[in-house]
């Protein structure tokens, strides 16, 4: 049974992480989290004019409290589940991965960290799990649910649970979803209610897996778009908020059908 198989978390610091890994620890036997500081380019402001800079600032401030509404039972990670803190691109350390291989897990997820290499990666391929917060291979790499919406294809918003390989975000696929979005959600709703849902699913999809219930679907090439965190500025954000503000995702939800069927996902469920 899958309760009784060893899983490890690899994840960062914020609510949602908190979250996820509660959802983990209640469902699965859940052994070892792993937090990862963000990298501080991600909330940067410096060379901003100022109206840039209270833009950046404001929104990264929203998604902290809008994260707390969603999540406020979740201000710290699971008691008794062993605890390894780490800085920023140190995750692949060689004492991490001792640790990790000491404990003999039958499955790593991934949601939040950096980018994961060997020796982890190839010494656990195939289960190692990451929660992609996008819809590959529609887009892949960083901010994966802001540039749909920049690209007014809100119906390439969702999550995708994959295996991990070489390549970002490219390994076989064990589901994908797309949240229950309402004509009144914020950039932040629309982010927090994706991870909302994947606390129900993932586990219920690991757990699958563990059991060879579920065969992951190779990924394809479709011409997608794989961003950095170096493509995000304060003009992308600011027409992604006025897009969100002119109706985008009113029309997308009187479309609905027709406009996921023009981007199918994996759903195993």
């Amino acid at each position: 049974m899958a309760q009784n198989k060893k899983i490890i978390l690899l994840t960062s610091t914020s609510t949602r992480h908190m979250f996820i890994a509660h959802a983990l620890n209640d469902a699965l036997n859940l052994q070892l989290i792993v937090t990862e500081e963000k990298s501080p380019r991600i909330t940067s402001t410096d060379g901003l004019s100022p109206e840039d800079k209270n833009l950046i600032e404001s929104h990264f401030k929203a998604r902290d409290k809008s994260e707390r509404l969603y999540f406020n039972n979740f201000k710290k990670f699971p008691r008794g589940v062993k605890h390894l803190s780490l800085k920023h691109n140190t995750i692949n350390d060689l004492e991490t991965y001792k640790l990790i291989a000491s404990l003999k897990p039958d499955a790593i997820v991934l949601f939040g960290t950096s980018i994961i290499k060997n020796p982890l990666l190839s010494e656990y391929e195939g289960k190692i799990i990451n929660l992609h917060l996008g819809l590959s291979p529609y887009y892949k790499g960083s901010g994966t649910n802001l540039w749909p919406l920049y690209h007014e294809e809100p119906e390439c918003v969702g999550a995708t649970i994959h295996l991990a390989v070489k390549k970002v975000d490219a390994g076989g696929i064990l589901h994908q979803y797309r949240p229950d979005l309402t004509r009144k959600d914020t950039i932040h709703d629309i982010g927090n209610k994706v991870i909302l849902k994947g606390g129900k699913i993932l586990p219920y999809v690991l757990e699958q897996y563990l059991n060879e219930s579920i065969i992951p679907v190779p990924q394809y090439n479709s011409g997608g778009r794989i961003l950095k965190i170096a493509d995000f500025t304060p003009e992308i954000l600011r027409n992604t908020i006025q897009k969100l503000q002119n109706g985008m995702i009113s029309e997308y939800i009187e479309k609905k059908s027709f406009l996921d069927a023009q981007k199918p996902i994996i759903d195993s469920m």
